[in-house]
């Protein structure tokens, strides 16, 4: 307010309440003699009955103030003067609010969400159940924000509620305060971890991260409160339902990532270059139905060269045709322009996608020397900050590293992708829990060899588990290799 004061030709509002805009433009181009608008309103501009806002105002009402309350009626401030100085404290109504009945004895009527009011909004828990409540009661602000809750604390519903929404919903900024923390919270991450690295949750609601899921898990957690043998709150598997809803391509393709049975039957399924076969099996297999199950609309969790490589692995015919497609520019330029003739048995969507790319610098990075990063730790640690500096680090030595897979026993999951090289380098830490979890939360499929692996069923090609020497004490990492063989490494105490 000082600064608005002192500084009057701003063009910035005072408060949710008066538009310096509508209020000069209705002096019609009078001076206020170097007074601030509000100010230049409180003294003369009310008293000539000059509004302080365009249109009738979503949080404030000065003729329903002034004819509520015979006190403003009789005082010389101005109703909206009034209010805020004296009325807004004492918790006066700036508008109407129409009666709320209710029929006890209809269903529907219980049913329906009701946001709680602005004023009880005191705490985090509070705010997630108003913004559930809200969401659900308002198809309009569920159409203007699509992604409310899953753009998160700098999304546009986020960013809405914090300025214009606070103004029409009528929220104080001890209110705002609680909602601020339950975007940046983010509730349902939570569920949405266990669905990701707890197994029996994964068999039990395999398509928990889709809309086709909601319903089972809905009806697991009503019948006894918990989750995997953990409680969980009902607010925040509201608040997860909602984000799937949201972003229902991304939780299949989500959901193929972290489904082994998936990645066998279709090795390059979130490809362009499979995409299509594995969302016809999907829709045949499950039932599923939406316009979030057309392959078209998934996102591409890899890069260009990246399915490009994984779609080489699993067909027979192209290594056949192309044994080493990558040792070189000028190799991985030939395969380019191969993959564009009928000999390649591309489809109609993939020979699209394939003409839309830069053939150069595809082939620049095809033929870029790498390896694969596997990471596994339960905790933060040195060695967990050194796996993502060399992801990071790499590619500044013209080097490709995979993007690093990292999780947490009970923290965050992330499987940011794989990149399909000939050399591997598995950075893991031994878990501080008695029996600690092999990496086998991620089924790297994409390393497999062109022949496939010869581990045993279950296995995945780089992945491990530490295991504790009962004679010398020592952890060592176990893992499969491509040959098939068990191999122990990096021994430590």
């Amino acid at each position: 307010m000082l600064d608005y004061l002192r500084h009057p030709q701003g063009t910035r509002d005072p408060n949710p309440f008066f538009s310096n805009r509508a209020y000069l433009a209705a002096l019609g181009g009078r001076d206020t003699g170097g007074l601030a608008p509000l100010v230049h309103y409180l003294e003369q501009g009310a008293a000539e009955g000059l509004p302080a806002f365009d249109v009738a105002h979503p949080a404030f009402d000065a003729v329903y103030y002034a004819g509520v309350y015979p006190d403003v009626r009789a005082s010389d401030l101005p109703p909206l003067a009034h209010f805020l100085r004296i009325g807004l404290a004492e918790g006066r109504y700036p508008k109407a609010r129409p009666p709320s009945p209710i029929d006890l004895f209809d269903d529907a009527a219980i049913a329906a969400p009701v946001p709680a009011p602005p004023e009880r909004i005191t705490d985090e828990a509070e705010a997630v159940r108003f913004l559930i409540a809200l969401l659900r009661a308002r198809p309009d602000l569920r159409q203007r924000f699509p992604d409310a809750l899953s753009a998160g604390a700098e999304g546009a519903f986020a960013v809405w509620l914090a300025k214009e929404g606070a103004v029409e919903l009528g929220l104080s900024g001890k209110a705002l305060a609680p909602i601020a923390a339950a975007f940046r919270a983010d509730p349902g991450a939570r569920i949405r971890q266990m669905r990701l690295i707890h197994a029996d949750v994964a068999r039990a609601h395999l398509l928990a991260l889709t809309p086709a899921g909601a319903g089972d898990l809905l009806a697991a957690v009503a019948a006894d409160g918990t989750l995997g043998g953990e409680p969980i709150d009902l607010a925040h598997l509201w608040w997860f339902l909602l984000t799937v809803a949201e972003k229902p391509a991304d939780g299949l393709v989500e959901t193929f990532l972290f489904t082994p049975v998936w990645q066998r039957l279709f090795p390059d399924g979130v490809t362009v270059f499979g995409r299509r076969r594995l969302g016809e099996w999907l829709v045949a297999s499950f039932g599923i139905a939406g316009d979030w199950t057309e392959p078209a609309r998934w996102p591409e969790p890899f890069t260009s060269a990246e399915q490009i490589r994984i779609a080489y692995a699993a067909r027979a015919d192209w290594r056949a045709a192309y044994p080493a497609p990558f040792a070189d520019t000028a190799a991985a330029e030939a395969f380019l322009v191969w993959q564009g003739t009928p000999a390649a048995g591309l489809d109609e969507e993939a020979t699209a996608w394939l003409v839309r790319q830069d053939r150069a610098a595809l082939a620049t990075e095809l033929a870029m020397p790498g390896f694969n990063m596997l990471g596994h730790f339960c905790y933060a640690s040195g060695l967990r900050t050194s796996a993502e500096t060399l992801v990071e680090g790499f590619p500044a030595a013209q080097a490709a590293p995979s993007h690093s897979a990292t999780c947490g026993c009970r923290g965050a999951a992330t499987r940011t992708g794989m990149r399909l090289m000939s050399a591997s380098r598995c950075m893991t830490s031994p878990s501080s829990i008695p029996n600690p979890s092999p990496c086998s939360t991620w089924p790297m499929t994409a390393l497999a060899s062109p022949r496939g692996p010869r581990a045993p069923t279950g296995s995945a090609i780089g992945t491990g588990s530490w295991r504790r020497s009962p004679r010398t004490g020592r952890h060592r990492l176990i893992r499969w290799t491509r040959s098939g063989r068990r191999r122990a490494s990096w021994a430590m105490r």
